[in-house]
Parts: C-alpha cells; structure tokens; sequence
C-alpha cells in the first residue's frame, strides 16, 4: 500500500501476487507481550537492522506501543553485522535495558544463534519474530511461520506455471 503496489490488502486488486509478513503491523504486539512478560520492565530496546527499508516504520511502531504502555525508555540497537550484533548487547548494561525486541529482518534471523546466545549470556529476556529463535534456544516468538509463507509461494509459483502452460495467460 505505501509503495503504491496494491490498493488495500484485502483487496489488492491488478496483478500482483505475493505474501505480505507485516512485520511492523506485528511489532506492537511482540512489545505488548514483552511488556506482559517483564512487567517491571522500564527501559525496552528494539535491535533493528539499519540497511532495511522497514526499520523506521518498525521503530516508529515500537516507540508508538512503548509510549501507549507507559514503558520508560525505549533504545534502538542497530546492527547490519556481527560485531555490530556484539557492540549493540555490549552496550545493554550501560543503557539498562531490562527487555529485547528483535525486529523481523532477515539479516538479523540469519543471525539467530549469535543473537539468542548472546540474549542468554547477558540473561536478557528477549521477543523475537520468528519460531526459528526459539529453535535455537530463544525465549519467546511472535509471528508468521517462515515454513509456511514459503510453501504458499510455492503455491503461486505452481498456480503461475500452471496458468501459463495451459494456455490461460492473459495479454498485459
């Protein structure tokens, strides 16, 4: 919608055809449960990746339900690397964070064991958008299943295929 791709997301409408995770739709809830998990939480922190294009809606969302949750102080960690990951929980103890967003990014999820170690190590409880953090020994996840939006674009994928093997493409 923002991009001018679809008119709404119920009824997008032309011919476009794909998933939307709306990730930042989701991040007001995983700081929602966060709050519920560490209620005496003052000071949250969202890690984000700087190089995605959703960061900033995801951090407006963030500090938007962070505000309406009356949380104290909210941190924005960003990383688009390892030691990048390493400085942002390094930095945890001087900003006394007492909870961890994790953003839904996919430079961040390919960097789930590093993140979910590091969460144990400094004993922080932390929110994550994927099941895949959890696999790896994270706290807790709120969000789409990757498997599954995966398969449904094998789906369309198949769908597309079928459509133009048999003929049924239209002219554009």
């Amino acid at each position: 919608m923002k991009f001018g791709l679809v008119a709404s997301l119920n009824r997008p409408g032309g011919n476009v055809t794909g998933i939307a995770a709306l990730q930042a739709e989701l991040v007001a809830k995983r700081i929602q449960f966060s709050h519920e998990l560490v209620p005496r939480a003052t000071v949250a922190a969202l890690l984000a990746n700087p190089d995605n294009p959703y960061t900033e809606p995801e951090a407006r969302a963030v500090q938007d339900a962070a505000h309406s949750l009356a949380l104290g102080e909210l941190q924005i960690l960003r990383a688009s690397s390892a030691s990048e990951i390493d400085a942002a929980f390094q930095s945890l103890p001087q900003l006394h964070v007492d909870t961890l967003i994790v953003s839904a990014d996919l430079f961040l999820l390919s960097q789930h064991k590093l993140i979910v170690a590091a969460a144990s190590q400094y004993n922080l409880p932390t929110m994550c958008p994927w099941r895949e953090y959890v696999s790896a020994g994270g706290m807790v996840s709120y969000g789409p299943s990757l498997f599954e939006a995966y398969r449904l674009v094998g789906v369309l994928i198949d769908r597309h295929d079928r459509s133009v093997v048999g003929g049924n493409q239209t002219a554009g």
